[in-house]
């Protein structure tokens, strides 16, 4: 039982992750920001697998609902089942917020002007030598 118990735990973190703070992060640039979701780790060939066939968009998805549902009802043949496209899925959205990191970074570094960027240091918005 120990094993079930870290296993549901690590798989349960995963949801989490993935869609708290991945899929929460593209779809609020996308709406929000009006951001193009092909703007958001296209490069990397498993967010345009992701993306681009809706065969592996679909399975993905009902891979995930289905590892959830799994969990909740206790069916381990159906988190067995749905394992591989949650995974997937997974990957995909992590890779997504990760390739959000650099893009974003640098933006950022753009908002100064290089004068104040000389000492490496950014200065923060806001704050006074009060």
């Amino acid at each position: 039982r120990p094993l079930a118990w870290v296993s549901a735990t690590a798989l349960r973190s995963c949801i989490l992750l993935v869609e708290l703070a991945a899929h929460g992060t593209v779809m609020f640039l996308s709406e929000v920001l009006g951001v193009h979701q092909k703007q958001m780790g296209y490069d990397y060939a498993i967010v345009r697998m992701y993306l681009s066939d809706k065969r592996f968009l679909f399975w993905a998805c009902v891979s995930f609902e289905g590892v959830g549902l799994g969990l909740i009802a206790n069916s381990a043949p159906l988190v067995i089942v749905c394992l591989p496209g949650f995974v997937f899925r997974a990957a995909a959205n992590v890779t997504r917020l990760v390739a959000l990191i650099p893009a974003r970074a640098e933006k950022e570094k753009e908002k100064w002007p290089e004068g104040q960027r000389g000492d490496g240091e950014l200065p923060k918005r806001g704050s006074t030598d009060r």
